[in-house]
């Protein structure tokens, strides 16, 4: 797996760094956000397992995190995708599929009402045991720890709010396993995100006769 780094800066001078796979035709981006306190690398055992060529994989640094600059606001959190996600989408990278690990899962539920947003996946998705302010009109995949009754009471309150269809798969590994992507547990989630995000890709009617974008004006960043 062959990676080249990607940058983005903020609005306030921050920077947010991540790396992109270099093989692929672009037609959605597939966009991978680590648990707080960890760093892109958490879901690199995912992120290299997940074979769609059809789809740009990039995973990033969350502020303060790995080799982003500023520091992690979880107030502010989701503003900070937001210009992400509006960065992105200048560079022509939509439509999305965000993936994201633990107490990410709040702030990605925000993303996944744009229109432009293909499909969400939460890994070991952690609340707080609060509902979700904003109800995404995509698709959501969630995977659930069998022997973590806070996560699975987090996911039946997010299933409650959803006004789309879902899938949850309990897996049997604890929080830790799950928002690592290592081991058997990553492999798994890998597998079913790929049927996944493959699914999105195929019946979307955001994807209806896409075609390869034209070349990156941003190469490496």
């Amino acid at each position: 797996m062959a990676l080249r780094p990607v940058e983005f800066r903020l609005s306030d001078g921050e920077t947010i760094a991540g790396v992109e796979e270099e093989d692929h035709s672009g037609h959605f981006t597939l966009v991978f956000l680590h648990e707080t306190g960890a760093d892109l690398d958490a879901l690199l055992p995912i992120f290299g397992q997940v074979g769609l060529r059809e789809a740009r994989k990039i995973a990033l640094d969350l502020p303060g995190h790995g080799l982003s600059s500023g520091s992690f606001d979880a107030a502010g959190a989701g503003d900070v995708l937001a210009e992400l996600r509006d960065a992105m989408r200048e560079r022509g990278w939509a439509p999305f599929l965000f993936v994201a690990a633990g107490t990410l899962a709040p702030h990605a539920l925000e993303l996944a009402d744009a229109a432009d947003t293909l499909g969400l996946c939460l890994v070991s998705p952690r609340t707080g045991g609060e509902g979700i302010g904003t109800v995404p009109r995509c698709p959501v995949l969630a995977f659930v720890s069998s022997s973590d009754g806070a996560a699975a009471a987090d996911w039946l309150a997010v299933r409650a709010a959803l006004n789309s269809w879902w899938m949850s798969v309990s897996i049997g590994a604890d929080h830790a396993a799950l928002v690592s992507g290592d081991g058997p547990a990553g492999s798994q989630i890998a597998s079913h995100l790929q049927g996944f995000a493959r699914d999105m890709y195929v019946t979307s009617p955001l994807l209806a006769g896409r075609t390869a974008p034209a070349a990156d004006p941003h190469p490496g960043g």
